[in-house]
């Protein structure tokens, strides 16, 4: 493919490609035993339990900025960016070691700058990721970093970016080389407004799946946000950013100050000292499927304290009380999710995957129960079944924060009042009838007897 073709397949905009200039951290180039014993701890005791359990500061990472998104009105703060001192080291023409010809810069994060470039031998798009001199200060010993990064390219998976090389320069710099996604980000896909149901739980899925090939791999991706997660043309889901890694260590205290914590599990803000393992990753899945499902994060606050302050103590509004035509099955998936205990998270991603799978390949069928009688003696039964689906309605609600008051006021789900179903009006008891008379007759409709024991 000729160079002057290539230009007009250069349409890509800042916003769909900077999923490429934040940087999950998962690696310490400083401790290489602690990462050789990460590798070996693929399987412990401790993860067939309850998840992977990584006793040491290997995988402890902050939230990075993203300046694609608007998540700095969260907080109430702009996100600084670490290199908006720097000048970007290659411009749109330059050749990166005798191979890589710059198309566009794309942007730059806390990791460094991204770019767009063409690879003259294997004849292909790629984005390559070059750290700022405020990153290599930090990072130390880039032979490490380079091996690091070589590892972690060996994820292979359908629903992650592959880091194809990591190369090192004369001039001691070095350049990660990974795949080019055409596509948009799932934050670009939020602004345009909520997809639809079939596409959220199909995205999600596959992003779980993508990450539970990561944790059986003991990489934990830790920055799991919608900038993160690829569309391409096609629809289908791409996780980027694994594969860069430098010392948490030195930079913990920079990313944090820099980020927003939106998508943090509670054990990752600095307020924990925890070690963090896939259920980490979970949870940061289960906050971008509430954001799809509701239009906006579970939780917030004036102040980065404030809002990481929410994170570990505030109960999230259920999904249902925003929009009551969420699926009961994706609200629970997605409130397990999102546990503060990662002990009532799902134990592993593929178990949510799994989830999701089960819930996007029931189809369920029609009944037509026009045609069917109810005999009268079952008058009593739905009575008394009505007022014990309101009990039960009433019983969960409370749970979710609901109060007790006068009136039933569920309309808009904002300031919900219940009351016991003899105060109910007529009207709303007939209601309440309505929906067990309606299983009945499908019951009965799908040959179903109904009979009392003696």
């Amino acid at each position: 493919m000729a160079i002057n073709s290539l230009q007009r397949l250069d349409y890509h905009t800042v916003s769909e490609a900077m999923a490429y200039c934040d940087t999950g951290s998962f690696l310490s180039p400083s401790c290489d035993s602690k990462t050789a014993k990460a590798r070996r701890l693929l399987y412990t005791p401790a993860f067939n339990q309850g998840g992977m359990q990584m006793n040491d500061e290997l995988f402890r990472h902050t939230q990075t900025v993203d300046r694609s998104s608007d998540d700095s009105a969260i907080n109430g703060r702009t996100p600084t960016d670490p290199t908006q001192n720097e000048v970007a080291p290659q411009q749109e023409g330059d050749v990166i070691l005798d191979r890589f010809e710059v198309k566009r810069f794309l942007g730059s994060g806390a990791f460094g700058f991204v770019f767009l470039a063409y690879d003259m031998d294997l004849d292909r798009l790629v984005a390559i990721k070059k750290p700022s001199q405020r990153m290599l200060s930090q990072l130390g010993n880039i032979d490490q970093l380079i091996r690091e990064a070589r590892t972690v390219a060996q994820l292979d998976h359908e629903n992650i970016v592959p880091v194809y090389d990591t190369l090192s320069a004369p001039d001691g710099s070095c350049y990660i080389i990974s795949k080019f996604v055409r596509g948009q980000d799932l934050r670009s896909l939020l602004l345009q407004g909520r997809p639809g149901m079939p596409k959220i739980v199909k995205t999600i899925k596959d992003v779980a799946f993508a990450l539970h090939h990561a944790h059986l791999n003991a990489i934990v991706h830790c920055d799991i946000k919608p900038a993160n997660i690829m569309l391409d043309d096609n629809g289908k889901a791409h996780v980027t950013d694994f594969g860069i890694a430098f010392n948490l260590k030195a930079c913990l205290q920079d990313t944090a100050s820099d980020g927003t914590p939106a998508y943090m599990s509670p054990e990752q803000t600095q307020e924990q000292n925890k070690s963090l393992d896939g259920r980490s990753d979970v949870y940061s899945l289960g906050i971008v499927l509430y954001e799809l499902l509701c239009g906006q994060l579970p939780f917030s606050g004036e102040t980065r304290t404030e809002l990481v302050n929410n994170i570990l103590s505030a109960n999230a509004r259920p999904p249902r009380q925003i929009d009551d035509s969420i699926p009961r099955i994706i609200e629970t998936i997605c409130l397990k999710a999102m546990a503060r205990d990662p002990a009532q998270r799902y134990t592993t991603a593929l178990d949510m995957a799994r989830d999701l799978e089960q819930y996007a390949g029931y189809d369920p069928k029609p009944i037509d129960v026009s045609m069917v009688d109810v005999p009268p003696e079952l008058n009593k039964l739905i009575e008394e079944l009505s007022e014990n689906t309101h009990d039960i309605w009433a019983v969960q609600r409370y749970q979710d924060g609901w109060k007790l008051g006068d009136v039933r006021n569920d309309s808009h789900k904002t300031h919900p009042c219940l009351i016991a179903y003899e105060q109910l009006p007529e009207s709303e008891k007939q209601y309440d009838r309505a929906t067990v008379l309606g299983t009945i007759k499908g019951m009965l409709a799908l040959g179903y007897t109904i009979e009392k024991k003696n």
